[in-house]
């Protein structure tokens, strides 16, 4: 899923394909990827670090994952998912987008996180570790 810009975001509906998440100053790694994997499974979407989650609305920004090339790189390597990024700016704040493919091997599966309402990322066999 792309969302093209900061209006839309704000406007998008949060569930099954958008994570809103506050993030000011930082955010788990251990916790994106939890989301990344429930969203990939899910058929793709976007976590959103910056923007509140409740109604309406507001670009609070975040610092979390200060480097997102780096973070884009861990979630591939744990997630085998080729994810994206996006750094958006709004009333001078950064909001970051991580954008999740849906699975695209479901045999190369990559992590199953105990808990998670919808199992593992490639849907069958995953992972722990």
């Amino acid at each position: 899923m792309k969302v093209p810009d900061i209006s839309s975001l704000l406007e998008a509906k949060e569930g099954e394909q958008v994570e809103f998440k506050r993030a000011e100053n930082t955010f788990e790694f251990d916790e994106l990827a939890k989301y990344a994997c429930a969203l990939a499974n899910r058929g793709g979407g976007c976590v959103v670090l910056g923007i509140t989650d409740k109604r309406p609305r507001q670009v609070i920004g975040s610092r979390a994952f200060s480097q997102p090339e780096r973070t884009r790189n861990g979630l591939m390597d744990r997630l085998r998912l080729r994810v994206d990024f996006r750094l958006l700016e709004a009333e001078g704040k950064r909001v970051l987008v991580v954008d999740i493919p849906p699975p695209h091997d479901v045999t190369r599966a990559a992590r199953w996180y105990p808990g998670m309402a919808d199992g593992d990322c490639g849907k069958h066999g995953g992972e722990t570790q």
